[in-house]
């Protein structure tokens, strides 16, 4: 259903059927908003001593995975014995 339809089916309501799906709606978004510094205070408490990969503890981490460190090495020579 599109936004313009849904517009159409509200203006198609009676008056108390719009008025209880404003108080609806005004009552979803404020027990929205009550809980938004709960979420806040659980984002800033998140992760205060930094990131640790929750494998191997490790706190050098890549955020959304790993990565590989290519490493120059040189070529030894084998002695025969």
């Amino acid at each position: 259903m599109t936004l313009k339809e849904l517009i159409v089916e509200i203006k198609n309501l009676n008056s108390a059927e719009q008025h209880r799906l404003k108080e609806f709606f005004i009552n979803s978004i404020a027990s929205f908003s009550a809980s938004e510094p709960v979420f806040q205070e659980v984002t800033e408490r998140k992760n205060t001593d930094g990131y640790t990969c929750i494998y191997c503890c490790s706190k050098q981490i890549v955020r959304f995975g790993k990565y590989k460190v290519k490493l120059k090495r040189s070529r030894t020579s084998t002695i025969p014995l």
